[in-house]
């Protein structure tokens, strides 16, 4: 990891300050990462759209 990274350098600096222990940041890492797989699962589960509506909701 770089040290210049800002999500560790946050988390370096709410630990130092006591506002998040390192095991809560991981959990809230962990968390994250599982909605992020789940959207992913659910992308790739999901059709494609018909061509057609390829321009819905395309207002410019």
């Amino acid at each position: 990891m770089n040290v210049r990274d800002p999500l560790v350098v946050f988390g370096k600096r709410l630990e130092e300050e006591g506002i998040l222990s390192t095991e809560e940041q991981e959990a809230i890492k962990e968390s994250e990462y599982a909605t992020v797989e789940a959207a992913i699962d659910f992308a790739l589960a999901s059709p494609y759209p018909a061509p057609e509506a390829s321009l819905d909701h395309v207002f410019a």
